[in-house]
């Protein structure tokens, strides 16, 4: 009981510090140059990251002040660790694209270490950090589930939503496939700023950014290793493998668009006065 009472007192105060939080932060990242030209050609700033990553610590600190602390440290760890190495290739970035193989390439070919390859040395680094106590294939997957996770989460902030819908997504599967209800409450107060950062993100007035998209996918990756069993955690792993392996040769955004036209041509068959082949909306 007193753990859920402390999960809903860092629920609330995460919540209010994300709405404070999110316009005077877009300000700043938009005076500050903090900003990525958008899927549709116009300036996005990557202010979102900072308002998850601030909301969360303030939500976490009441928590470990109000009791079971203990229980954050993992999340906050990996938020504070992977929203830093985010914040770095924000600021450092310059634009830098590419997979991972183009970072790999970058690193082994010409001897330079991107910002996007120092984000994922790091993020590495920090998933083995969190999950040295395992043994095993336990161990391997774990830290699979966190790097990959992190990175699988950035490749989707290409269009409004799109990061947040399939962070939700893999939180959603984790939690209903797993038997770790502690864990959800543990993990509530990230997941309720993500949604207080939706309307913003779905209305393209600013951007998650690397910042969060790497700390949201992180810990998303970490709430799965915590709470599926072993062959849960394989198949979320195989998961976060084929996302990285279609993005190398395609486009994600396009690879979504096209499913979602066959879902709603599926939904809409045998439908009077209803077109199959209709455009998905704008999100």
């Amino acid at each position: 009981m007193r753990e859920a009472a402390a999960s809903l007192v860092a629920v609330v105060v995460a919540a209010a510090a994300a709405a404070w939080l999110v316009d005077p932060l877009t300000r700043l990242a938009s005076t500050k140059g903090l900003a990525s030209t958008n899927y549709s050609g116009r300036s996005s700033p990557r202010s979102l990251g900072l308002v998850v990553f601030a909301s969360y610590l303030a939500g976490a600190a009441v928590r470990a002040l109000a009791g079971g602390g203990q229980a954050q440290l993992p999340y906050l760890a990996v938020v504070g660790g992977m929203g830093l190495l985010g914040l770095a290739d924000d600021v450092l970035g310059e634009g830098e694209h590419g997979g991972l193989r183009a970072h790999a390439r970058a690193l082994v070919r010409g001897r330079t270490l991107t910002s996007g390859g120092l984000k994922a040395v790091g993020g590495a680094m920090v998933a083995l950090t969190l999950t040295s106590a395992d043994r095993g294939w336990a161990a391997v997957f774990d830290v699979g589930l966190v790097a990959l996770g992190a990175n699988a989460v950035n490749l989707f902030d290409v269009r409004p939503g799109r990061a947040l819908k399939f962070f939700w997504f893999t939180v959603a599967v984790s939690a209903l496939v797993g038997t770790n209800g502690p864990e959800m409450w543990t993990f509530a107060p990230l997941l309720v700023v993500s949604v207080m950062v939706a309307r913003w993100d779905l209305r393209a007035e600013a951007m998650l950014g690397d910042t969060g998209a790497n700390a949201l996918g992180a810990a998303a990756g970490l709430f799965a290793a915590r709470s599926l069993d072993l062959v849960g955690r394989a198949a979320m792993l195989g998961l976060l493998v084929l996302v990285h392996g279609l993005a190398e040769f395609t486009s994600l955004s396009r690879l979504g668009d096209r499913a979602w036209r066959a879902v709603r041509g599926l939904w809409k068959a045998g439908s009077v006065g209803v077109e199959r082949n209709s455009s998905p909306p704008d999100e």
